[in-house]
């Protein structure tokens, strides 16, 4: 297996660094401990009870981050993701997005929310947290917050994956879709790491002021 993993922390960088320092293991335990299970199961189960065990962190109440995953085994990729980092995967022809935005931006999240009692407005519960799903940000959780991942499967040799982008909203609040692949086309080596200097740049030209944080995985290239 092979995780590639954002974490976009606000209220602090508490949370972010805790998943940073104790996802992967918390995740290879869950493999070892519930291999009979299907792997999207694992992983669902591993996030969730990972946010469930910050109840007890002190920095946890009003600090939370995203989560944006990828995992690859042989040629299956699992994307599983929380919040509004976006990942896409780059083929011969377009970039596909693979996540599921979970801010209130989103109608359906934004109608759960409400059905919980949570108030919306200025696109934000309380006028304070943007995010509808999450980990940390245990002061919201009675209001619907949660960290139920949305997961996607692909493979990489079915859907002809020549990269996938991992970033934190800083890029997707310039860079869409179209911008994404047209970026990858005009590589002049084709290395992730031109990709990832390119796509930073070009986002912080278009605008963006927010922080950045980006991976790019390449596949399949000479």
């Amino acid at each position: 297996l092979s995780l590639f993993a954002i974490f976009d922390g606000h209220g602090g960088t508490q949370i972010a660094e805790y998943l940073k320092n104790n996802f992967s293991e918390h995740l290879l335990n869950s493999i070892n401990k519930d291999y009979t299970l299907r792997f999207r199961e694992i992983l669902k189960k591993s996030i969730e009870t990972m946010d469930k065990n910050m109840e007890k962190l002190e920095f946890s109440q009003n600090c939370g981050s995203t989560g944006t995953f990828i995992i690859v085994n042989n040629s299956s990729i699992y994307c599983a993701n929380i919040g509004d980092s976006k990942c896409f995967y780059i083929n011969d022809k377009e970039a596909i997005q693979l996540t599921e935005d979970h801010n209130c931006k989103n109608e359906k999240e934004v109608e759960f929310l409400k059905s919980k009692g949570a108030v919306i407005f200025r696109q934000r519960i309380y006028g304070t947290l943007s995010l509808t799903r999450s980990f940390g940000d245990m002061e919201f959780k009675q209001y619907g917050v949660n960290a139920v991942p949305y997961i996607t499967k692909i493979y990489a040799d079915k859907n002809n994956v020549k990269y996938i982008v991992i970033a934190s909203d800083g890029i997707w609040d310039t860079v869409n879709d179209k911008d994404l692949f047209k970026i990858s086309k005009e590589l002049k080596n084709g290395s992730s790491e031109e990709f990832c200097n390119t796509l930073v740049k070009y986002a912080m030209e278009k605008g963006s002021n927010d922080n950045i944080s980006c991976i790019i995985i390449r596949f399949g290239l000479d």
